[in-house]
């Protein structure tokens, strides 16, 4: 059972790569108790200076956490917000962000596997992204060899080969291999 279909594969706040949670802990804490999101959403809760930051802000926050108290994964995150300690709310919001999200979903993994400091390899990874049409922009890449270099010892070849994907298992391996 499919619970949530909220974010489309065409639409995902994680093209903006946020989940805005300054934001989200403001609309929470002044809503809580009353289930009136979308009001404070309306009253700029958030604190945006310009309409269009204000309606951004809306849009993405509606989009990715719906506000919806008949929503049982919003029901659920709504009572784990209101028992957690302050430092525990990031990781409730992190855990619904991934359930709602496909892109965080899928980006996860890559994600949690990069070194705290060190930068996500987008430019081997943004192909699945381009083929889902779920970019904002499409950058302009070109596909095949190019003049740039991978990192020395990279498990891709220091040729920087944009046609070439490896297999998940094949993946794995070299990461093994490089550990």
């Amino acid at each position: 059972m499919i619970l949530s279909n909220k974010i489309s594969k065409n639409k995902t706040v994680h093209t903006s790569r946020t989940m805005m949670f300054a934001e989200l802990s403001k609309v929470m804490e002044h809503s809580l108790h009353e289930d009136m999101y979308l009001n404070s959403l309306n009253q700029n809760i958030a604190n945006k200076k310009t309409k269009n930051n204000k309606d951004k802000t809306t849009s993405y926050l509606k989009q990715l956490y719906g506000f919806d108290i008949k929503y049982p994964p919003f029901k659920l995150f709504k009572y784990f917000w209101q028992i957690a300690a302050e430092k525990d709310k990031p990781v409730i919001t992190l855990l619904y962000a991934l359930g709602e999200d496909f892109l965080l979903g899928e980006s996860y993994p890559v994600v949690a596997s990069t070194k705290l400091g060190d930068k996500v390899g987008v430019r081997l990874n943004i192909r699945p992204f381009i083929t889902a049409d779920v970019l904002r922009k499409k950058p302009n890449i070109k596909w095949g060899v190019d003049r740039g270099k991978n990192p020395p010892g990279s498990f891709w070849g220091e040729v920087r080969d944009n046609d070439l994907h490896k297999s998940l298992e094949e993946k794995r391996k070299g990461r093994e291999i490089k550990k």
